[in-house]
């Protein structure tokens, strides 16, 4: 309910409540996440407001979730998207109720007052600050309050919400259809988990209780639609039906194991999955995930940390293990073979397993192959304007050992530049996230996350050149990075691989971490100069052949005359061919799709190998061909060349 309303405007207060104008409009914050909550805002349009004037307004909201059961729980960010000069969040509350309250995020605690039989609690913030642009919302201080005293309690709430199991005649039906797969308990529970994940789609009306309350698993099926909480509590009915125990489980998709943190509370949870138990070994299934594929043995755990099973009998937290891979979960293999002209063939060979299996597999559902290609041909061009696609991309899906490859190939027109080529093994530094030193230095609260579980691997060849032999390792208490340079008969080969060993740093350990994550950068970028090329195999030759050297001087220098005007000739047919090369977005008829450029910015390499920092580049608009263009104006940090990145509005931002 709206109380008031009024303007100030120096000594006057002006009343600026006009019930009748006021409306109420759905606004669906969670769309985009395929989400219904039936949240209303008021929607109140004032009239003759001037600089300088202060705005004010009451507003009360009565009732209460009949969900919590008459407990009380609430969560509220210490923080708001503008600087504000006062927050205050206020409780009264019965002091013959314990009550449990926690502040993440940040160091505070409240004033507390006895009021006769009520206890006041009072969180105040002056000046504070807006987020920065690079926090996440996980990292906004927020105040957690709840009366249940333990996670006991949790679950003793959560398990009358999970007990609609009926069966309708459909889902029997189903179940039935599920036992016929295989007399084997393992192939039964991969056809019930397929199923809900991919026939099932995500899809949440979470309005009133149903916000914590899943639908019937029978309404579910009926439906084809759910969200996690419904098709959790779909596949558990499914499981147990087929003789395999299992439960649904409530994780905390942003906080992992610091969950534990926190006061007990229904609201310390935003996602459900399902805990079960087959031949003495527990799996960690999320029936929202999509795609999955491979034998239980392939089987990837979700990575939550933290699991709060809905079973009688559970009091605490469950630890969710990480499985541990035997092999790379993302494995890149570049090979360029030296051709004339001073061309080469470029291979590259990309296997995922996995969980990166499962993600990829979902990426191509929603992407063609075409889209695809041009992508990844563009984060080549980016870094070298002469490379050229050479047929279509080719994907193997080996679903039984739930592994994809892809195999694309190139053509590049100008290897060498300078008699120089670096190497840059991008697929390490890709995993391995930006650290702004001043941001997470100012707030020790923060933490920096890494993707985790990862073990990728990145392997360069060049066949025709030569390279100094080197082995090394760069550790750290979060990731490790072992690399080796070597030289397998007549070819270069560099190979890296980068394991991260927990999912969270703290701030405090930010700047051992840069430290870290620059060193891996200076390793994983290699000058290979055309001077080197066989250098191995011409030294053995010299040593055998060294006593027919004088004889052979004429004939060889007639050959390095002849070879230096090829190699010039090679040039210039080169360089024309590069400058007939217009790669995506370097000019306003190649722009690029506005909603490509955070991606394309974070991996974009300059010609010379660097990185671009990330900032607010310095941009102009303008209009080509009916098209509203934005024109990046970029520079290169290492050897200062300028470069221009244009990108197409979308048709809203044309006006």
């Amino acid at each position: 309910m709206l109380h008031r309303i009024q303007i100030l405007r120096g000594t006057q207060t002006i009343n600026a409540l006009k019930p009748r104008e006021v409306k109420f409009v759905q606004q669906e914050s969670e769309l985009e996440e395929r989400l219904f909550n039936g949240t209303l805002a008021a929607l109140v349009i004032l009239n003759d407001v001037r600089v300088g004037d202060v705005i004010e307004y009451d507003y009360s909201v009565n009732g209460e979730n009949p969900i919590l059961g008459g407990k009380f729980a609430d969560v509220s960010y210490l923080v708001e998207t503008e600087p504000v000069s006062r927050l205050r969040y206020r409780l009264l509350w019965p002091s013959a109720r314990p009550l449990k309250h926690a502040v993440r995020g940040l160091e505070l605690k409240p004033q507390v007052t006895a009021q006769g039989s009520l206890t006041e609690y009072v969180w105040e913030r002056s000046n504070t600050a807006a987020p920065s642009m690079s926090d996440e919302a996980s990292e906004y201080p927020i105040l957690h309050v709840s009366e249940f005293q333990s996670w006991q309690d949790v679950v003793a709430w959560a398990l009358p919400l999970y007990q609609n199991k009926t069966l309708s005649p459909q889902l029997r039906a189903q179940i039935e259809t599920w036992r016929q797969v295989s007399p084997e308990p393992e192939k039964r529970m991969l056809a019930a988990l397929r199923f809900v994940q991919d026939e099932i789609r995500y899809l949440g009306i979470e309005m009133g209780p149903h916000s914590h309350l899943p639908h019937a698993p029978a309404l579910v099926l009926a439906r084809r639609y759910g969200d996690c909480k419904d098709k959790a509590l779909l596949l558990c009915t499914a499981l147990n039906a087929l003789g395999i125990a299992a439960q649904p489980a409530l994780v905390n998709t942003e906080l992992y194991e610091q969950v534990e943190s926190l006061p007990p509370s229904p609201y310390s949870f935003d996602h459900v999955i399902v805990r079960a138990q087959l031949d003495d070994k527990t799996y960690w299934f999320d029936a929202t995930a999509s795609l999955q594929r491979g034998a239980l043995a392939q089987h990837v755990n979700p990575n939550f940390g933290r699991g709060l099973p809905v079973q009688s009998g559970v009091t605490d937290l469950a630890a969710i293990p990480v499985n541990a891979s035997n092999a790379p979960l993302k494995a890149v293999r570049e090979v360029f073979t030296l051709g004339e002209n001073n061309t080469a063939a470029l291979e590259v060979t990309t296997i995922y397993r996995g969980s990166e299996a499962d993600g990829m597999r979902s990426y191509l559902a929603a992407t063609s192959l075409k889209e695809m290609a041009q992508e990844r041909l563009r984060a080549y061009t980016d870094s070298d304007r002469s490379v050229t696609a050479d047929g279509k991309l080719q994907v193997n899906d080996d679903t039984a050992q739930n592994e994809l490859t892809l195999i694309e190939r190139f053509n590049v027109g100008r290897f060498w530049k300078d008699s120089k080529r670096l190497l840059v093994a991008d697929r390490i530094m890709q995993e391995l996230p930006y650290i702004n030193l001043n941001n997470h230095e100012a707030n020790s609260d923060k933490r920096i996350r890494l993707t985790f579980p990862l073990e990728v691997e990145h392997v360069i060849e060049v066949h025709g050149a030569a390279l100094p032999e080197k082995q090394n390792q760069i550790e750290h208490d979060a990731l490790t990075l072992r690399f080796l340079h070597e030289q397998v008969g007549d070819a270069t080969r560099l190979s890296y691989r980068l394991r991260t060993l927990r999912p969270f740093v703290s701030a405090r350990e930010a700047r051992r971490l840069n430290e870290a994550i620059e060193r891996i950068d200076e390793v994983t970028k290699v000058p290979l100069s055309s001077t080197g090329r066989f250098t191995n195999s011409l030294n053995q030759q010299m040593r055998v052949f060294g006593l027919f050297g004088l004889l052979l001087m004429p004939l060889v220098a007639w050959f390095a005359v002849k070879w230096m005007q090829h190699r010039q000739r090679s040039a210039v047919l080169a360089k024309e061919t590069v400058e007939v090369y217009v790669p995506p977005g370097a000019t306003p008829e190649t722009a690029l799709p506005a909603s490509e450029m955070q991606s394309t910015l974070q991996y974009m390499l300059c010609v010379c190998g660097a990185n671009y920092p990330l900032r607010n580049w310095p941009q102009v608009t303008m209009l080509y061909d009916g098209k509203r263009i934005a024109a990046l104006q970029m520079h290169c940090e290492r050897c200062q060349q300028p470069r221009d990145l244009h990108f197409e509005l979308p048709a809203s931002e044309r006006a």
